[in-house]
């Protein structure tokens, strides 16, 4: 009976964690989004007000606004195969624990 109640409460906790990453993967995904637009907008004005910049500070922006992405896109690559790595190793636990348990 004891087993059986250190078990469940496994099981709760793992659904948990669960809950927990799905949760905050929402997030990450509303986060990106957000921050892509505003990457946009950003772009949008600096090419509008063209006219009151010189070619040299159009492009620096420019540049700029691309290094910005370059470094969002390794930091997202970099999550993701962390993200990946753990729910690989939480599934490859939760066969074992089925295994063991026999279900």
């Amino acid at each position: 009976m004891t087993t059986y109640r250190v078990d469940e409460k496994r099981e709760n906790a793992i659904i948990l964690l669960q809950r927990l990453l799905r949760g905050r993967a929402n997030q990450n995904l509303m986060y990106e989004g957000k921050e892509k637009r505003l990457a946009l907008i950003e772009e949008l004005l600096i090419v509008a007000n063209v006219a009151s910049l010189s070619e040299n500070q159009v492009q620096e922006r420019l540049l700029q606004a691309h290094e910005e992405r370059l470094k969002d896109a390794v930091v997202e690559s970099i999550q993701g195969e962390v993200m990946s790595r753990a729910f690989d190793m939480l599934s490859k636990e939760l066969i074992r624990f089925k295994q063991v348990r026999g279900v």
